[in-house]
């Protein structure tokens, strides 16, 4: 075979009808492998990471994360966590990246796991203790009247009944 040559117009007019996407010699070519952290743990960044940190409480992360993400309301989480835990029956926790549920005050109930607030103790209920997942009925001639939210009943006045 005859080695052929090209005029270089010829050259130019071939590479723009058929273009090839520019590739590094393999000998400079070197991607970088993303950092891959465990669950509860984070990179901070997309690429060249070169630490993982752990999550801060009141947040998570599955692995291969590079930020952490709030726990919901109705949650909470320890630091390094994988996961968010519901608040316990009694408790809630109120805004989103909660590292602790509060117990429900005295005359409120939390009856559910994940509750985001306490609820008041209808009328002829109360609740006399905290963290409580239910009131209670007030006993034969006591009465809350209409109150929402007693902590205690009252006993009834003389001539009337409950």
């Amino acid at each position: 075979r005859r080695p052929v040559s090209l005029h270089p117009a010829t050259i130019l007019r071939a590479a723009t009808r058929h273009p090839q996407p520019v590739r590094p010699h393999p000998s400079t070519h070197h991607p970088r492998r993303s950092l891959e952290c465990d669950e509860g743990y984070f990179t901070g960044a997309q690429h060249g990471s070169t630490v993982c940190n752990g999550c801060e409480e009141g947040k998570f992360s599955k692995g291969l994360a590079v930020n952490c993400t709030d726990c919901l309301a109705g949650t909470y989480s320890d630091s390094r966590a994988s996961t968010c835990t519901n608040c316990t029956r009694g408790s809630f926790s109120a805004t989103d990246a909660a590292y602790v549920c509060t117990s429900c005050d005295v005359g409120t109930y939390a009856g559910y796991e994940g509750m985001t607030s306490c609820r008041e103790c209808g009328a002829g209920l109360y609740q006399s203790a905290t963290g409580q997942a239910s009131c209670d009925d007030c006993s034969a001639g006591s009465a809350t009247g209409v109150a929402r939210g007693s902590a205690a009943c009252t006993s009834c006045d003389t001539g009337t009944y409950s």
